[in-house]
Parts: C-alpha cells; sequence; structure tokens
C-alpha cells in the first residue's frame, strides 16, 4: 500500500467486516491494523541511522497493537503498511509540502449523513496520522490511542452530519495544536454547532473570570443595555464564562491556553455568544443587562462589519515606522508591503535601503504577534545585512521515511536560511526588541527564532505565542473535510521544544482585564525597555 499497489482506503472498505462481531454485536476496530504492523516497523529490521542523537523517537509506540485483544492481524496491517515502504505513496514530497499525496476526501452532499463505513475510515486514518505523521503526539493532554479508542461507538451510532462534524471537530481538539484550530471553519453546520449567528454590539476580550468590554461599537445599543468600556461580564444567559470556554476546548484545537483565550476573543469567530436568539442577558458586576446582538439583517449589520473588517486589514507601509524617540519597529503582517511597489530588479537595493534606515536608529523592534506575510525578509535580508555568517537558531525534524513514527533532523542549510548569502557582517550594536502573543504562530515562530539568535542582545517581551511551529500538513477526511496539522518537529538548539510551549520569551506581560484596556500593553513595555 505505501508503494501505491494497494489503494489503502479500499482495502480498509472491503474489509470492514471483519470489524463486526455478529453475536455480541461488538466492533473491534482495532483489528483494523495488523502482521504488516511488526514487520514493517520492527526497529531491529530497520538500518541503523548514522546520527541517532539526531532522531526522535517519543511517539514511537506500539503497545497499542503488540497487546491487540481483539485487533486481527489482517486489519492490524492495512493501519500498518499504509505508510511503511516504499516510494512512499501516501507521503509528500518534500517536507514542507501541506498536502498528503494521494488522500481521498470523499464527498458528500451537505445533507447527507456520512455512511458508518466512511466514519470508521475517518476515524482510522486519523489514527494513522497521529500514529506516524503527527510528531507531538507524545505533548497531547490526553493519550490520543484512548481518545480514537473511547469515540468507536459514538462514530458508530452517529445519525446525522452534525454529529459527525462534533465528533471530528473532538478529534482535531485532541491534538492541542493551533495549526488545527483553523478546522472548525469547514464544518457544514456551524450555525447548529456553535449557535453563534449573532454578533455583540462591542468589541472584547475573553478571560477564565470574565469577558471584558474593550470597545463599544454601536453605542446606541450599549447605553440602552447599560453596557460600558471596562465592563466585565461573568455569564452569558446565566452559563458562567468559565463553563462556556471549557465547552469550546473541546471543540477548537490549540496548543495552549492563552492562544485558546486569543482566539475566542476574536470578533471575526464570534465564537463565544451562543444562543438561538438574538436577545441576551449578560451578568456584569452581579446585575443582569438585556442586550440585543445583530444579525446579518439588522441595519447595524454593516458597521460591525467594517469594524471586523479594520482589525483583520491593518494600514498597509511601504517602510518600517521610525518614531520620534529613534526607535525602527518592523511589523510581521506588513513584511511585504516594502517590496509590493518596486521593481523586481530594485528589491534588493530597496530591502538595503530600509535596513540601513534601521541600522541607524537607536534600537529597533521586531513585531511577530501577527502572521507573517513575507518570509524572505527574515530568511535572506535581515541575516544577509547584520551577520557575518550563518546561526543555528532551531533544529528542525521531518518524517524519516527509513522509520516511520520517528523524525529526523534536517541538516539542509537551506532549511534555515537562504542559500550562499554574501554576509555584509555589519553587528549591531543598539537595543533590539522582539514582540511575542498569541498570534506568533507557524513561520512567525519560526522567525522569532532566527531573530533571537542573530541578535544576542535581543530582549523578547509579550505572552506566549501559538505554540505550533513546524510546516503544515493536511489530511483528507471523509465528506470533503482536510484536518490540518503541525507534520514537523521544532526545537531550540537546547532541546526546548517549541511545540505547546511557543517561542522562548524573555519578559512575560501578564494579559489582564486591565492591560487589555490600554492601547498597547506589549508596546509600551517594549519602549519602556528602550528608554529605561
Amino acid at each position: 500500500m505505501a508503494k501505491g499497489e494497494l489503494d489503502a482506503d479500499s482495502v480498509f472498505l472491503s474489509n470492514l467486516a471483519v470489524l463486526m462481531d455478529s453475536k455480541k454485536k461488538k466492533y473491534k476496530l482495532r483489528t483494523v491494523t495488523g502482521r504488516m504492523a511488526a514487520n514493517a516497523l520492527s526497529l531491529d529490521g530497520n538500518p541503523p541511522l548514522a546520527d541517532p542523537e539526531k532522531l526522535l523517537t517519543e511517539n514511537q509506540d506500539d503497545k497499542w497493537y503488540q497487546h491487540r485483544g481483539s485487533f486481527s492481524n489482517h486489519m492490524i496491517a492495512i493501519h500498518m503498511d499504509r505508510f511503511t515502504g516504499k516510494p512512499h505513496h501516501y507521503l509528500p514530497a518534500e517536507s514542507f509540502h501541506a498536502e498528503l499525496p494521494n488522500e481521498r476526501s470523499y464527498p458528500f452532499a451537505d445533507s447527507l449523513t456520512i455512511p458508518l463505513e466512511y466514519r470508521l475510515l475517518a476515524l482510522t486514518k486519523f489514527q494513522g496520522m497521529a500514529d506516524y505523521l503527527f510528531p507531538h503526539k507524545y505533548l497531547t493532554d490526553r493519550n490520543l490511542d484512548s481518545v480514537v479508542l473511547e469515540m468507536i461507538p459514538a462514530f458508530i451510532s452517529c445519525a446525522s452530519r452534525t454529529e459527525y462534524e462534533i465528533l471530528l471537530l473532538k478529534l482535531s481538539a485532541s491534538l492541542n495544536d493551533t495549526h488545527s484550530s483553523p478546522f472548525s471553519r469547514q464544518v457544514k453546520n456551524r450555525a447548529a454547532i456553535f449557535r453563534n449567528g449573532f454578533i455583540p454590539p462591542f468589541d472584547y476580550q475573553v478571560f477564565d473570570e470574565g469577558i471584558v468590554i474593550t470597545d463599544t461599537i454601536i453605542g446606541k445599543t450599549c447605553a440602552a443595555a447599560g453596557l460600558k468600556r471596562g465592563d466585565l461580564i461573568t455569564h452569558i444567559n446565566a452559563v458562567p464564562v468559565k463553563k462556556i470556554i471549557d465547552t469550546l476546548a473541546s471543540l477548537i484545537s490549540v496548543s495552549n491556553h492563552s492562544t485558546l483565550l486569543y482566539r475566542l476573543s476574536a470578533m471575526s469567530t464570534n465564537f463565544m455568544w451562543r444562543s438561538s436568539v438574538p436577545d441576551f442577558t449578560l451578568t456584569v458586576n452581579g446585575s443582569a443587562h438585556r442586550v440585543r446582538f445583530t444579525s446579518s439583517k439588522d441595519p447595524d449589520y454593516e458597521q460591525l462589519v467594517n469594524y471586523i473588517r479594520r482589525q483583520l486589514q491593518p494600514p498597509v507601509t511601504p517602510q518600517p515606522e521610525i518614531t520620534s524617540d529613534g526607535i525602527a519597529i518592523f511589523r510581521s503582517e506588513q513584511f511585504a508591503s516594502m517590496y509590493e511597489n518596486v521593481d523586481d530588479t530594485l528589491i534588493d537595493r530597496h530591502i538595503d535601503s530600509l535596513l540601513a534606515l534601521a541600522a541607524n536608529q537607536k534600537a529597533i523592534i521586531f513585531d511577530m504577534r501577527k502572521f507573517i506575510d513575507w518570509g524572505g525578509l527574515l530568511y535572506t535580508y535581515v541575516p544577509r545585512y547584520f551577520a557575518a555568517a550563518p546561526h543555528h537558531f532551531a533544529d528542525y525534524y521531518m518524517i524519516n521515511r527509513n522509520r516511520l513514527g520517528t523524525y529526523v533532523r534536517k541538516w539542509q542549510p537551506d532549511t534555515y536560511l537562504a542559500d550562499s548569502l554574501a554576509y555584509r557582517n555589519k553587528p549591531y550594536k543598539g537595543k533590539v526588541v522582539i514582540l511575542t502573543g498569541p498570534g506568533t504562530l507557524s513561520q512567525t515562530e519560526w522567525n522569532t527564532m532566527s531573530l533571537q539568535k542573530l541578535f544576542p542582545q535581543a530582549v523578547t517581551i509579550g505572552t506566549p505565542s501559538a505554540g505550533a511551529d513546524g510546516d503544515e500538513k493536511i489530511m483528507n477526511l471523509p465528506g470533503g473535510y482536510k484536518l490540518p496539522f503541525t507534520g514537523n518537529a521544532i526545537f531550540y538548539p537546547d532541546g526546548t521544544p517549541a511545540q505547546r510551549k511557543g517561542v522562548k520569551v524573555d519578559r512575560l506581560i501578564p494579559r489582564t482585564p486591565a492591560s487589555v484596556l490600554k492601547a498597547d500593553a506589549v508596546m509600551e513595555a517594549a519602549i519602556g525597555y528602550i528608554i529605561e
């Protein structure tokens, strides 16, 4: 199967009958995986690696099939042989490729319940992904093998498309991986699952103890309800905010709790406000406030939409901001704007001129709190300008094709920095500050690690990052769904993982109900450090 001579899904589906014990009416899903298992992944049968210290083996755990009980050898074989062998029909050609090849999506009409055999195929594909393609199985809060076992009855009894989507969301959430968070956007029955069709007339930030109103957008509505900026909402329709957070945590995948609160604070997703009617009762300081939320049919809807758009699309600046204090500020979401209107033949000279401008300031701030829109600045231009030689800032582990379920360090220099750079060796002597937060995700975390090494004097200030470094992979699941997940493992050279923990932060700025009412508490702390 790994060679593509047999289609793994077809083999699974044709052997599904073995899973049912007709007398006891009991499914033995783990019979889905077998004889090929012990043979294909026998550690003794694999060639030794030249550098065993650079092998990540924490994920490899074969106990579930070694103590298979009701598992048949035949079906264990189907599970194991899918990803073992060459030329790896189901593995991407390059470690940084996202799409897993030759994985069919099995689209069904949105109104249809996914047939039983395809529901069980989805669960089995998830198990295979967790075993052989997800390098952080050992870091999850719950044992993923146990999660799959416990969900078998639910996948069998599932009676609707909505139930199936809830089960997929729970599987995704069990990964504890912020890369998987966008999966919540794919569900067809989002309104029925999240019941979040009504938008509040105010902006907000979510905390375990409550929701802080940070801006009153529809002023007249907020005033009529007696709501103002700074109010702390502790209950929504008599349900404690913490209980709503816990419910959503079982459906939305995040690497750490601070990232969960950050994502629940986004008006664009609107997860917190769960109701089938627009009239909400919000508890503030023990008092109930009745407020009508906005739907797409209301006249105030366009005002809210425009507000959200402005949040998502910040103003574009063609060069770093230079403050009156002599501080150059680069913002990760605006890197691409530095070259967008520049002729291709002049880009190198133009970017160097911007870096020279920054180098003449007394301090540089790299604001990395939003997803980076152009990696080239920190992959090529910044190290070329300031560094004397390549700097070892991370260890990147990719799928080990000689021993599936383990991961091997990628040594190629161009994984880390652009190859054959003509280093200018212009070390910067001023202060350097790197800002981080839950929006520091994936490539932005990777580039942050590079900056931390490139500038030895750099101080990282902010809150924990998203904790999902490494390239994303995407697994197709029956029903036309695409489950994203972290497919490579990233570590600092000292062995500290970036997954779940995020990048290292020197000065944590606590995110509190009071701090979110400031214009920008993290930037304020950075400037304070520079001028101290």
